[in-house]
């Protein structure tokens, strides 16, 4: 089993703030995915997810952002 969890606030709330929310709520799927895991945060909004590794193991790792966006700090 994978895990996804995540928020979106109407008012800006702070990219450090909703960050530490999502990984809290992440963090209470460990269980589903403990293989691997990130979190991805901006001022309006958070997303995190657990991954277990069941099939393709080596090069099945998932990056949160691809692309551009990929160097954006989170």
């Amino acid at each position: 089993m994978c895990g996804i969890a995540g928020l979106v606030e109407l008012a800006p709330a702070g990219r450090a703030h909703l960050r530490a929310v999502a990984e809290r709520m992440t963090a209470t799927q460990v269980l589903r995915g403990p293989d691997a895991g990130g979190v991805w945060a901006d001022d309006r909004a958070a997303l995190g997810h657990r991954r277990l590794a069941v099939i393709d193991i080596a090069g099945g790792a998932q990056p949160m952002l691809a692309g551009p966006d990929a160097r954006r700090p989170c």
